[in-house]
């Protein structure tokens, strides 16, 4: 997969993608030199949207995601992206990702707490 090196290669060579209770992450995006990916389960299981799309965009690296970043398809505005540190409890493991994490807020939610 990463003789190919597209981004669709290097994402499923390396990025896992984790499903909790509440939230869905990834895990190898530091593998990239990229932030882990979050974000709410609901969102990422919503029929119109798939967390997959987010790897590849990243891996492509068209564009830098950072903190405030707006995330919008055709349907409009979806995501605002905020960048958060690595959780210390992971460091010295595989699953540290020294980059750190970009969470995803739905604009709904965003709209909802004002």
């Amino acid at each position: 997969m990463t003789e190919d090196g597209g981004s669709d290669a290097l994402g499923f060579a390396f990025v896992a993608i984790v499903r909790g209770q509440v939230d869905v992450w990834t895990m190898g995006m530091h593998a990239l030199g990229l932030r882990d990916v979050v974000m709410k389960r609901t969102d990422a299981e919503a029929g119109d949207f798939d967390i997959i799309e987010v790897i590849r965009y990243l891996c492509r690296g068209e564009k830098p995601i950072d903190d405030g970043h707006v995330l919008a398809d055709l349907g409009g505005i979806r995501f605002q992206a905020f960048t958060q540190p690595s959780t210390d409890r992971l460091v010295g493991s595989p699953m540290h990702n020294p980059f750190g994490r970009l969470k995803l807020v739905s604009i709904r939610d965003i709209a909802e707490t004002n």
